[in-house]
């Protein structure tokens, strides 16, 4: 995965991502988590050994719960304060003429010229500080990775910017007769791979900065789990529960229509995905349209991922990313060298682990299902929008069965687990659903939107273990917190990055494209070989004396089909992911050996 050698790295605050150089153009990478969100420990510990007798005696401050946010240290090798720098402003759903353009990309590119230079060390002002933006702290870890390069800091700048946004606005008739202006989005961040790939998703928080950052973690995410693409992403700054099925369906297939037009869709240009806010039905509408547009294009079924397996969808999509969750949960914590370098609580493995979930959608409730049928867990505690449902009977909670009521009643209040009186009850906390993140436990699975634990919240989190199963859950400052109070020795969690732990989704998405191209379901030609191979094999056994029980013989006879191999490839793929992720830490002396040195 490795390709041609380092060309670069992205540290979270300690999560590498290694990207190689295949000449100038074509980028590969390999992920390296977040450890106890500490992977950059050793370089910064180098940098103090150097500094000046005035550097040695800056210090950060750690913010306290009532500060909104961190703040630089006194003195850093920087000539731009993106901390301080005014937020980009933010854009109603609904404009009958476009915003006048964001200053975030100069600001960006500020930032990058600033961090990227060796300039001399400029006095930056203790004070208050703002949170980050999502696209500020993606830049900003970024920018910490490019640090522990040697590449130019022009090709760095291109691998950081990205290279088209798309946004426009179009008309949609409402079934009440009245005309809206609805504005969409598509950031392609690479093409160093194609197509470029990423969600499409309906919410009134999407935004260009968004839009962007997503994108740009899509590109290292692919590169994470060796999957051939460019990262993109899109969406649609709308309410999707204030529109009927009939509105839902015109304004996906008009932002088809508009990606069409400026050629941002396609099986070898850009493949989109379901995302926040989407499904399988809006990828059927986005297919139908684009297909009807291009009826010679022999490979159209490609054009997007995540479809109904009627429409050549593949089987173990919908379940994807959470799966892979679980496997990277799994593999992460089944290391005895894991275990001992963080302490994690209640040894090796994940069974009998308590496990809070913040967000039950896909992502979440797949992530919650597996932990808990696969890996024995216990689901102690569920967050969704109107608060959470927290249960320390032995059994936990059963996902499906919230899941059910949820689906039923559109809020998590009055559920009722099927829990015998005197083995305890659950308890319903209405409120803020992030304060679901503050419970004790052993695993942490943010499963919902970015920037969920921050500078605010950091200093009350818990868990032993934080898995973002989420797009950037984890802010830059709350990042910081984590890497300033390990200095001082106190414990604080294993960080599983979203670039490796949620890649699931577009591992599959990426056998779905395979298929599509081959027009061939995986299985079809092999199965009954199999089968036949293995009832020969039995046979043999039986004759010299060996009987085999019924059970036996029918799973040894079952050749594998769709969705087996799927589940085979994605277990592959994230355990390899896992493997090159921890070694490339080591070999890049991302971690420390001894715990008395965190």
């Amino acid at each position: 995965m490795l390709g041609l050698g380092a060309l670069g790295a992205r540290v979270v605050s300690g999560r590498l991502l290694a990207v190689s150089q295949q000449g100038c153009w074509g980028l590969s990478a390999t992920g390296v988590p977040r450890i106890t969100g500490r992977a950059s420990r050793n370089f910064h510990e180098s940098q103090k050994l150097s500094r000046s007798d005035t550097d040695k005696d800056a210090v950060s401050k750690l913010p306290d719960e009532s500060e909104a946010g961190l703040e630089f240290p006194r003195t850093v090798n920087v000539n731009y304060d993106p901390l301080n720098a005014p937020p980009s402003p933010d854009k109603q759903p609904l404009s009958v003429v476009n915003d006048p353009p964001s200053s975030a990309a100069k600001a960006a590119a500020a930032a990058l010229d600033a961090l990227l230079s060796e300039t001399a060390t400029v006095t930056i002002p203790k004070t208050a500080t703002r949170e980050l933006t999502f696209l500020e702290s993606v830049d900003l870890f970024f920018d910490e990775a490019a640090k522990l390069t040697t590449v130019s800091p022009a090709l760095l700048g291109h691998i950081k910017e990205c290279n088209t946004l798309l946004e426009f606005t179009f008309p949609v008739l409402r079934t009440n007769g009245q005309i809206e202006l609805i504005r969409g989005y598509r950031a392609q961040h690479s093409y160093h791979r194609l197509p470029t790939k990423g969600g499409i998703r309906y919410d009134v928080r999407v935004s260009e900065d968004e839009v962007k950052a997503l994108a740009a973690l899509m590109t290292f995410k692919c590169a994470t789990v060796d999957v051939p693409f460019g990262g993109a992403k899109g969406g649609i700054v709308i309410d999707r529960s204030k529109y009927d099925d009939l509105e839902l369906e015109r304004i996906t297939r008009r932002f088809t229509v508009e990606l069409i037009k400026r050629n941002a869709i396609g099986p070898a240009v850009d493949v989109p995905a379901p995302d926040y806010g989407t499904g399988p039905r809006e990828m059927g509408w986005m297919k139908d349209t684009y297909e009807a547009f291009n009826p010679n294009d022999i490979d159209r079924t490609a054009c997007v991922t995540g479809k109904p397996l009627n429409l050549g969808g593949i089987r173990g999509r919908d379940n994807a990313t959470g799966m892979g969750v679980y496997f990277g949960i799994r593999e992460f914590l089944t290391r005895q060298d894991v275990v001992d370098r963080y302490g994690i609580r209640k040894g090796p493995g994940t069974e009998g682990k308590d496990v809070v979930v913040q967000g039950l959608g896909n992502v979440g409730y797949w992530s919650a299902r597996f932990m808990r049928e696969l890996g024995q867990a216990r689901i102690v505690a569920i967050a969704e929008r109107d608060g959470y449902l927290v249960s320390r009977t032995p059994e936990g909670l059963d996902p499906t069965d919230v899941k059910r009521h949820l689906a039923m009643h559109g809020q998590m209040r009055d559920y009722q687990a099927s829990l015998e009186a005197d083995r305890g009850k659950v308890e319903y906390v209405p409120g803020d659903p992030t304060q679901a993140l503050e419970l004790e436990c052993d695993i942490l699975i943010p499963a919902a939107l970015e920037s969920v634990i921050h500078g605010g919240n950091a200093p009350r989190i818990q868990a032993a273990v934080i898995a973002e199963a989420a797009n950037g859950p984890v802010t830059y400052a709350a990042d910081r917190y984590f890497k300033d109070n390990r200095k001082m020795g106190v414990d604080y969690p294993l960080i599983i990055p979203d670039l490796l732990l949620n890649a699931g989704g577009v591992t599959v998405s990426y056998f779905e494209w395979v298929k599509n191209l081959g027009h061939l379901r995986f299985g079809r030609m092999t199965r009954r070989v199999e089968e036949k191979t293995m009832r020969a094999v039995m046979n043999v056994l039986e004759r010299h004396g060996m009987k085999l029980a019924e059970r036996d013989l029918k799973e040894l006879e079952a050749g594998a089909d769709e969705a087996a191999l799927v589940r085979s490839g994605l277990e592959d793929t994230m355990c390899m992911a896992v493997e090159e992720t921890w070694n490339t830490a080591k070999e890049m002396n991302l971690r420390s050996e001894t715990r008395s040195l965190l």
